[in-house]
């Protein structure tokens, strides 16, 4: 863990040093209609919260890419790095409040193992969000970044701050990829039909 944090706050560091030195079916009874509508509509809310949590996984790998800048433009190469880390860390932001949303919005109809399974999600993903919060807050520092020096030292601390929300989240991808495979049925049908959840499972 350690050794993956200074591998990540110096991806995200060494980034902005090398940009700032100007490195570039139907039928069936009633009652089977029924339960039909509600599996598919289980699957569709599952399907949500994977492709959420896929986004913020990206969002959050994003943050270590390597910054563009364009030397002799109207723009500093600080005001630059600058410009795209917080744009990153925008985008980190508003993954966050998609998987949130998503695990918001079970369907009514769902039964209870489903509806257990969104309260542990829940509980999941706001260890998550506690860890996002320490992003956010180097955001704010980053604001005020004047010098190619404080960028620097903002950027490290990025990178830890990164390597603790990939953590998390990667706990709450463990989870959605263990319902894939689950022994309660409606929680293994409606997570194992979704598309983006089965995705998530082949990934490793």
């Amino acid at each position: 863990m350690g050794q993956t944090s200074r591998v990540a706050a110096l991806a995200i560091a060494g980034s902005a040093v090398v940009a700032l030195a100007g490195c570039a079916s139907s039928g069936g009874t009633a009652a089977s209609g029924s339960a039909t509508v509600s599996a598919s509509a289980a699957t569709r809310w599952a399907s949500s919260v994977c492709s959420s949590a896929q986004t913020l996984e990206q969002s959050l790998q994003h943050l270590t890419d390597r910054l563009t800048i364009s030397i002799g433009g109207p723009q500093s190469s600080l005001s630059q790095a600058k410009q795209q880390l917080l744009r990153r860390l925008g985008d980190v932001g508003a993954a966050a409040s998609g998987v949130t949303a998503a695990l918001q919005a079970p369907p009514a109809s769902a039964d209870q193992p489903v509806k257990a399974a969104q309260q542990q999600l829940t509980t999941a993903s706001s260890r998550s969000q506690q860890a996002l919060q320490r992003v956010t807050s180097v955001a704010a520092q980053l604001q005020t970044a004047s010098t190619p020096a404080e960028l620097t030292k903002d950027a490290v601390a990025l990178g830890g701050a990164t390597v603790a929300a990939a953590t998390a989240a990667g706990s709450f991808l463990t989870s959605l990829k263990q319902y894939t495979s689950s022994t309660q049925t409606s929680i293994r049908n409606a997570f194992g039909n979704a598309p983006s959840c089965r995705d998530l499972s082949s990934s490793g």
